[in-house]
């Protein structure tokens, strides 16, 4: 029978460190998975013939480093284990004590090297292996073996000109280009994919990846109006909005301009129409108002008016909505005509191509498959993994309160089922309190990491104001 002090899963950690039996140990960040593999590992140590025979494989080298001193700490302390452990290693010479080495606890890239490296004839790699860490001088040479197809009967001919054509000829301004963008290539591989596969057992491949890309653009496109024009009228407030839509629709009939009727628009043209009314090209409050404003007499009416769009303008400048306005006017447009969706298709299917030939290069400089998983597949992976992991890292949270409240006698789960019990309310909140304190707290540590990690793959989301 388990004693108050142990942990309610006991029973599950027992069978974890069972040598007899495989196991899949699934459990959240510091619930004591390494402590496991720890105990798992010195737990082979009492039978094996020597000690390279287990294996611990870990992802980073601070992990491994930090797994193999924890091994030899507990080696070194007065259980039975450890001193059979001991016993061992000097029957049969394994000198662990002077030889920590033989212990092989190692990231996934050092096992892989180390096995190719046994294995050099039949890997076809040989022992010289290396990592890169710079993958540009792959991402042209894929470029070039890419437009070494033009002058030949290929089917990519007419795309691969219609993309030398967007940059006046110019072959290095072009491949400086396509080798940035293939360095960002998670951002866009996938939707260009799926895009250039869209009916291609259609007679005209041509029209059908053109359809495809301009949907699909123009989706997005109609996504970001929608959005940027909703964060707006949020922004406004009630009291701006009200008057700003009463000013735009005065505005709207002196002008002789097509209005929905009461409240704010909700198409992009119409909001460029506010935007020039209460913002100049170059996205500054407008002072001058005049015959472009509607008004073209001094009839009182129109000095009323005048005066009110005027207090209107100074208030959304003291609530900083100003440049709010003028970035709607660098929105792009919804449709896209003929000759950009061309431009589009021809850049969209060069760097579809160049991807498969990057692996190529790869593959003909004598890379291992570590070395293009290092520099082509991670750098692809790495902005999922961190956003699955913030998604992550505050849902373990809920779980482990949620354990906490049905099958433990501690933790902050515990506190608060035995407070709300009590009705002791200040309690329960101060428990969430700390939660969400918790869960924002490595939110935020994650996000600083992955901004480090993987800045290059971060958008900006800043409006450049122009003329």
């Amino acid at each position: 029978m388990n004693s108050s002090s142990d942990p309610t899963d006991l029973d599950q950690r027992v069978a974890a460190v069972d040598i007899e039996r495989s196991v899949i140990v699934q459990a959240p960040a510091g619930s004591g998975k390494t402590t496991l593999l720890v105990q798992r590992f010195l737990n082979l140590l009492t039978v094996v013939d020597r000690p390279e025979e287990v294996l611990a494989i870990t992802f980073t080298r601070k992990a491994a480093a930090e797994m193999l001193e924890r091994v030899v700490t507990a080696l070194a302390e007065d259980t039975a284990r450890s001193r059979a452990i001991r016993t061992r290693s000097t029957a049969r010479g394994w000198h662990l004590d002077t030889q920590p080495g033989r212990l092989r606890i190692q990231t996934i890239d050092a096992f892989c090297v180390g096995l190719v490296q046994r294995l050099p004839i039949s890997s076809g790699l040989g022992d010289r292996l290396r990592i890169v860490e710079d993958g540009e001088p792959y991402y042209r040479e894929a470029i070039d073996r890419t437009f070494e197809r033009l002058g030949h009967s290929d089917e990519l001919n007419s795309e691969l000109i219609g993309l030398l054509a967007l940059f006046d000829n110019d072959f290095e301004k072009a491949r400086a280009s396509m080798s940035t963008m293939l360095a960002k290539r998670d951002q866009w591989l996938e939707v260009v994919a799926l895009t250039l596969r869209a009916g291609q057992a259609d007679r005209q491949v041509d029209d059908s990846r053109r359809r495809a890309i301009t949907g699909a653009i123009e989706a997005g496109v109609r996504a970001l109006h929608t959005n940027a024009i909703s964060d707006v009228i949020a922004d406004l407030g009630d009291r701006l909005r009200n008057e700003l839509a009463d000013v735009a629709s005065s505005a709207a009939l002196r002008l002789g301009v097509d209005w929905p009727g009461s409240g704010l628009p909700t198409d992009l043209e119409q909001w460029h129409f506010i935007a020039e009314l209460i913002t100049t090209r170059g996205g500054q409050p407008r002072i001058r108002l005049g015959s472009a404003q509607g008004f073209n007499d001094a009839g009182h009416a129109n000095q009323y008016a005048k005066a009110r769009l005027r207090m209107l303008i100074e208030d959304l400048d003291r609530h900083d909505m100003i440049l709010r306005l003028a970035s709607l006017r660098l929105l792009p447009p919804l449709t896209l005509d003929a000759r950009e969706a061309h431009a589009i298709v021809n850049v969209a299917t060069g760097l579809a191509t160049t991807e498969p030939e990057l692996e190529d290069v790869m593959k003909a400089l004598r890379a291992s498959k570590l070395e293009i998983l290092w520099n082509v597949g991670l750098p692809r992976t790495m902005p999922y993994f961190f956003a699955s992991l913030k998604v992550a890292v505050t849902l373990a949270f809920v779980g482990t309160v949620i354990s906490e409240t049905v099958a433990s006698n501690r933790g902050i789960g515990n506190v608060m089922m035995i407070a709300s019990s009590s009705f002791d309310v200040p309690l329960v909140f101060a428990g969430l309190t700390i939660l969400a304190a918790l869960g924002v707290a490595l939110y935020v540590i994650f996000s600083f990491i992955e901004g480090r990690v993987t800045g290059w793959a971060l958008r900006k989301d800043e409006f450049a104001v122009g003329a």
